[in-house]
């Protein structure tokens, strides 16, 4: 199915925050394409209705000005705003590059994921961004994650499931971690 982009929103914002609007960034951008299924399952009922903003962020953004910026703007909206966050945890093994350690790998993997999940939960931003610089956990969605937490205010959050392809694969030697949290 297709789910339409909210082009009007996505220029208020882009004007709201001087986020460039260029596609391009997206086509190599994988992220967005693992959530749209969920989406188009869970709001199957309103696919008519539903529209969404894709947003990448890059290293040379200034995130303090963003996140000002987003919650300025965010509180003017008065439409329902849902924000997903796409992001792989820790990517283990020699074909990512991450090699930390050899042994407990599983207990170690877990022990890696669950302290970045526990800034997560208790929207520990800073600590969140200066865990990830300082454990070399491969997290993907470093900076999203890290916008989303400053712009939460009294939402809870709890960890939905967590698990890795290793368990699935029994490949311990590679594995990535995922973890569904929300916040609400």
């Amino acid at each position: 199915g297709i789910i339409k982009t909210d082009k009007e929103f996505a220029e208020l914002l882009s004007k709201s925050t001087k986020l460039p609007i260029d596609n391009s960034f997206h086509e190599r951008e994988h992220s967005i394409e693992v959530q749209l299924p969920f989406l188009q399952y869970v709001e199957k009922d309103y696919l008519q209705r539903l529209r969404i903003v894709c947003i990448t962020l890059s290293d040379d953004i200034n995130m303090e000005k963003l996140i000002f910026d987003m919650g300025d703007f965010f509180k003017r909206q008065s439409k329902k705003i849902t924000f997903i966050i796409s992001s792989d945890f820790t990517h283990y093994g020699r074909s990512y590059g991450y090699l930390p350690f050899t042994l407990d790998v599983e207990k170690r993997l877990s022990s890696l994921d669950k302290k970045a999940i526990d800034f997560i939960l208790s929207k520990d931003a800073k600590g969140f961004l200066s865990y990830a610089a300082k454990s070399g956990a491969t997290i993907c969605g470093v900076l999203p994650i890290y916008l989303l937490i400053r712009l939460l205010k009294d939402e809870k959050g709890s960890l939905l499931i967590y698990y890795r392809s290793s368990e699935i694969s029994n490949d311990i030697n590679n594995s990535v971690s995922y973890a569904s949290i929300m916040f609400k």
